[in-house]
């Protein structure tokens, strides 16, 4: 059985209600099915249209200017009197610092744990004189506090 288009089966729902006589009913039905529902015949006899192309464009590359990659480092500018010998964790990015009191926040993408272990070992070799989370290299003094940054850490250099 033939199945009818949404405005086919609508009419004939329409004429059901009237009580049209079920011969022409069926008639109609028969027209209906026949004629479809205007949506075109097979696409695959349908002629299709040829378009030309143009051909594609050559364009120089040699003379662009590359992309130059940066290794890893710090994002943000320290203010000045901050230690440049101090080794930071890498890559980082400066978040806040202080104005009348001399602290910088640097936020870091790796756990708190790694974070802490590695700016210690990082200082020691440096000639920072570790004791916990308290530095000194001649008469300067730095301590550090290590926060969980979620993701990442935050560490919090008073200098």
């Amino acid at each position: 059985m033939p199945t009818l288009c949404p405005r086919a089966h609508a009419r004939v729902k329409s004429l059901r209600r009237r009580r049209v006589p079920t011969a022409l009913l069926a008639a109609l039905f028969a027209l209906a099915a026949a004629a479809g529902c205007g949506g075109g015949g097979d696409e695959s006899t349908s002629p299709k249209e040829i378009y030309d192309v143009p051909p594609t464009v050559e364009v120089p590359v040699a003379d662009d200017p590359q992309e130059v990659r940066r290794p890893p480092g710090l994002s943000g500018r320290l203010p000045a009197g901050f230690p440049e010998d101090l080794p930071l964790f890498l890559p980082a990015s400066l978040i806040d610092y202080g104005l009348d009191e001399r602290w910088v926040d640097i936020m870091c993408p790796a756990d708190l744990g790694r974070v802490r272990a590695e700016m210690l070992d990082k200082a020691r070799g440096a000639g920072w004189q570790v004791n916990g989370e308290t530095l000194r290299l001649g008469e300067r003094e730095v301590r550090l506090e290590f926060r969980d940054g979620n993701p990442g850490s935050v560490v919090r250099v008073h200098y």
